[in-house]
């Protein structure tokens, strides 16, 4: 009876030094290829169809196993070329921004660093408690983990994508928080809006605040979640309690407010 071979996966390295081999020997089979490495000839056969790839791969990539084909393999040399180029004039550049497209017409750093001290010539006349800054966000009040622990596998499910709007705003002190929606005309208050394409270097809610603000508010929903399975478990009630948008507002005001001061 034949045994089944078992799989072998080859690193970026090793398909390297198979293209290499058929290159300075082209009379060498792919079966004895196969025999050395133990994989199919098939494989092999695979291999060597894309040696121009093989042969060209960095020190960084030889112990990488399995690389992710792109789809759109000049927009990915055109956005490779772009964040280089960004890199370059000191820019900094995360995954947001790429996703967002907000940093496509973004200004150069002599710009930012010019805004940044016209920013702070108008702030120098206000005290710290009496400067605010504000920015709206979309909140996913009831969207569950994307993974789970299942001991049988387990059909896919839609994400609930229930979205509110809120808007989080502190002061430079950290001191006083407001998280509320409001279209009240605001009296005896300056208010002055960023330059566009500026709030990923300039406002504080835009760089880490808000994410934070996120991640709390996740904590505090699954937490509820948690609660309502214990207290059937524990038969205090008889039905797993719903998750409401009150519910969520008021997880949302103890996660802003749970804010650390930095």
């Amino acid at each position: 009876m034949l045994t089944k071979r078992k799989g072998v996966s080859l690193s970026a390295k090793q398909k390297h030094k198979i293209c290499e081999m058929k290159e300075k020997d082209p009379t060498l089979q792919n079966v004895e290829l196969a025999q050395k490495y133990n994989v199919r000839k098939s494989t092999i056969t695979d291999i060597l169809r894309e040696s121009d790839h093989w042969l060209t791969i960095t020190e960084s990539q030889e112990n990488t196993k399995k690389f992710h084909r792109s789809k759109w393999l000049q927009l990915e040399g055109a956005l490779g070329l772009w964040v280089d180029n960004a890199l370059n004039t000191k820019q900094d550049i995360d995954s947001n921004i790429l996703k967002q497209g907000e940093a496509k017409s973004a200004p150069l750093a002599e710009s930012i660093e010019r805004d940044r001290f016209t920013l702070q010539q108008l702030l120098a006349s206000y005290n710290p408690e009496d400067i605010w800054n504000g920015d709206e966000t979309g909140l996913f009040w009831k969207m569950e983990p994307s993974r789970v622990l299942a001991c049988n596998s387990l059909s896919g499910h839609k994400k609930e994508k229930s979205c509110v709007t809120i808007f989080c705003a502190t002061n430079a002190t950290g001191i006083h928080l407001i998280l509320d929606e409001t279209q009240e005309k605001l009296d005896s208050i300056d208010v002055k809006f960023l330059s566009p394409n500026t709030t990923t270097k300039l406002q504080p809610c835009d760089v880490g605040i808000i994410h934070s603000f996120k991640c709390h508010y996740k904590c505090l929903f699954i937490q509820n979640r948690i609660d309502a399975y214990d207290n059937v478990q524990d038969g205090i009630v008889e039905e797993h309690a719903d998750y409401t948008i009150y519910d969520s507002l008021q997880n949302a005001a103890k996660a802003w407010l749970g804010m650390l001061t930095v």
